[in-house]
C-alpha cells in the first residue's frame, strides 16, 4: 500500500520553476530530505508535522499556512490517525546554499 501520493521527490529544472501536489495518508512521513531548490510548501487540507534535523517539531494545521525550505534537511509526517494531508509544494531553481566553502547537495536519508 502506498503512503504518500505523488510524484517522487525532486527539484525545479534549471531557471524554472516545478509545481506538485502530495498527498499523505494518515500516519504517513516522508523521509529527511535536503533539496538545493527554494521550495514554498503550501498545506492545503488536513496537518502536516515539519521534522528538523535537530528533531524540532512544527505543527502545521490551517489550510493556507505556508513553509518555506532552503537548504534546510527536513521531514514531513501527518500525525493525524484518520486523516489524508494534502500539500502544494512550489520549487523554484536556485543556487546551492553554501556552508564553510561547500555546496550543500541534494539528499535523501532512509531513516
Amino acid at each position: 500500500e502506498r503512503k504518500i501520493v505523488g510524484p517522487a521527490l525532486g527539484v525545479a529544472h534549471e531557471g524554472g520553476v516545478a509545481c506538485r501536489f502530495s498527498d499523505l495518508a494518515p500516519g504517513a512521513s516522508v523521509p529527511m530530505h535536503r533539496t538545493t531548490s527554494t521550495d514554498v510548501i503550501v498545506l492545503t487540507s488536513g496537518q502536516i508535522v515539519l521534522i528538523l534535523e535537530d528533531g524540532s517539531e512544527t505543527l502545521v494545521d490551517k489550510a493556507g499556512d505556508i513553509v518555506v525550505q532552503r537548504g534546510t534537511m527536513h521531514a514531513w509526517r501527518n500525525p493525524s490517525k484518520t486523516e489524508w494531508s494534502r500539500i502544494l509544494c512550489v520549487a523554484v531553481d536556485a543556487k546551492p546554499v553554501v556552508v564553510e566553502g561547500a555546496e550543500l547537495k541534494n539528499e535523501m536519508r532512509n531513516e
